[in-house]
């Protein structure tokens, strides 16, 4: 199962960027090429709701979905971690 696999990059969330923009670029740091060269987010996850999922500051949860090839974790601590898949 994909939380067995190694963390392949771990990135926070701040308020400067959107949950969807750390995503991408998380992933695009592991294909080492530009966030741009990437097939648009919104193509398996709803961004918007991404977005305001854990705002009012939920405590646990995390939303997995896979992109680009990986397995993403959104966690409710504003972390987004990036998984190989299985």
């Amino acid at each position: 199962m994909w939380d067995r696999t190694p963390v392949l990059v771990e990135m926070d969330v701040d308020e400067a960027r959107p949950v969807s923009a750390v995503v991408v670029a998380a992933v695009a740091a592991l294909d080492n090429r530009p966030p741009e060269e990437l097939p648009p987010l919104h193509d398996v996850v709803d961004t918007d709701a991404l977005s305001v999922l854990f705002e009012d500051g939920a405590d646990d949860g995390c939303v997995v979905f896979p992109y680009c090839d990986y397995v993403v974790q959104v966690h409710a601590d504003d972390v987004v971690s990036v998984h190989e898949p299985e």
